[in-house]
């Protein structure tokens, strides 16, 4: 996906994007205002300029796994546990952004 940032010399866009990402995460695990419909427009939207669907799970995923990486030995079971239920939820949003939100 890096040939679609080429605009973004100082990574400003990517780094209001993972930022859009954490809010999304922080409002799915919570009151889930609005995360889900959020992820499904994304999905479609993004789709517009080329990035296939499925690339939203593999980047929640590799979101999942540098948050592991830099906690280290503090990452828990739980934690673990809670990640993978949280990565198995998105990807409905992911995979249907044609549905209404599941209730």
């Amino acid at each position: 996906m890096e040939a679609l940032f080429w605009r973004d010399s100082t990574g400003a866009i990517k780094g209001e994007m993972l930022a859009k990402v954490f809010e999304a995460i922080l409002d799915f695990i919570g009151p889930r205002h609005y995360a889900s419909q959020l992820i499904q427009c994304e999905v479609v939207n993004h789709e517009q300029v080329g990035v296939p669907p499925d690339i939203f799970g593999t980047f929640f995923g590799v979101v999942g796994e540098t948050v592991k990486d830099i906690l280290g030995a503090d990452w828990t079971a739980e934690m673990e546990t809670a990640w993978t239920r949280l990565l198995a939820d998105l990807d409905y949003y992911v995979t249907h952004p044609e549905q209404m939100a599941k209730t």
